[in-house]
């Protein structure tokens, strides 16, 4: 059973500027979870942080429309959840294997008197889920956690001496698409042209015989206008020897 830590309490965090400090501080912050970007989705959210004598430990976004929290992840976006500092994060193991757990408990516990919901889309780097997993595990009537685990795969592009010893390394069909993509004359370019992407997504849609909602589209949008001029984020568009974009 974990024990309640006295010294914890929750705030909402309303400075942005610090709240981007702890998420680029942070081994699970990304820029999905800046304020920047999140400000880029058109939606209600509300940022909190758990303190430890006036010292945060854990942030947390939650996405909501009026009073209904959203489920994560949101479209177009990922490791929109909680994250510890890094005082927190690199603690020696013996010491994070009983502290996060109990913060967990504490901010899901703290955090459930505001709301009737709770959805996150933790960060890939969040290596002990304990918490979340334990939450409500002997009242279960009280609602617990379904937990979706995905897998996020990485390529270190600094092992490769240069791109050919890289394409080497790849799956064999993979270099069957990239030797067709040069014997058919494609290029790729760095972009500004935000309608073409949406002109190439609304495609993508109609090719599988699907309806895009205008939702989606006005959101895909915001994030790359977001994206090109925060200088967060690059748009790149692939065409055929005549120049028109595939």
């Amino acid at each position: 059973m974990l024990m309640l830590d006295s010294n914890l309490s929750l705030e909402r965090c309303t400075e942005l500027g610090s709240w981007d400090n702890l998420v680029a501080d942070s081994p699970q912050g990304s820029i999905f979870c800046q304020s920047l970007f999140l400000n880029a989705l058109e939606v209600e959210y509300d940022l909190w942080l758990v303190l430890r004598a006036g010292q945060p430990e854990l942030g947390a976004v939650l996405f909501r429309r009026g009073d209904e929290v959203l489920p994560a992840p949101y479209p177009f976006t990922m490791y929109q959840g909680m994250f510890f500092t890094q005082a927190v994060a690199t603690l020696p193991y013996h010491n994070r294997f009983r502290k996060i757990p109990a913060i967990l408990d504490f901010v899901l516990g703290e955090l459930s008197t505001h709301y009737n919901r709770l959805s996150f889309c933790m960060h890939y780097n969040m290596e002990d889920i304990r918490g979340i997993q334990w939450f409500h595990y002997h009242e279960p009537d009280q609602g617990r956690f379904r937990i979706d685990l995905n897998y996020t795969g990485l390529i270190d592009l600094q092992a490769p001496n240069n791109f050919d010893a890289y394409v080497a390394t790849i799956r064999k069909k993979n270099r069957q698409h990239y030797r067709r993509a040069m014997r058919d004359d494609l290029s790729v370019e760095v972009s500004d042209d935000v309608d073409t992407l949406d002109h190439l997504h609304n495609l993508t849609f109609k090719r599988q015989g699907l309806g895009r909602q205008d939702r989606n589209a006005n959101l895909l949008r915001s994030i790359t206008a977001t994206a090109l001029s925060g200088g967060f984020g690059e748009l790149l568009v692939c065409s055929d020897g005549d120049g028109e974009a595939l």
